[in-house]
């Protein structure tokens, strides 16, 4: 991923994304640099966002998104 991505999926813009980089503080996902390019490797940019998620709740163990939507099932046991 390019660095206008990763600004792009974190609803920053592409000017802060840099100034993070800069600044070093591990506000942005692990980065490679291939000639003047800065890139993201997805893997890692999803590992990045799994340990922000799980740092955000800890009380969730083994988060792997959504897995069901809507209104839970209610269910019975037996027919009346």
């Amino acid at each position: 991923m390019t660095i206008e991505e990763v600004a792009e999926n974190l609803h920053i813009s592409v000017g802060t994304a840099r100034n993070r980089l800069s600044s070093g503080s591990g506000a942005m996902p692990p980065s490679i640099k291939s000639g003047r390019r800065r890139l993201f490797p997805l893997s890692r940019y999803n590992e990045w966002l799994d340990s922000l998620h799980r740092e955000q709740n800890p009380d969730i163990q083994n988060y792997e998104g959504r897995q069901g939507r809507g209104r839970p099932v209610k269910i019975t046991r037996g027919s009346k």
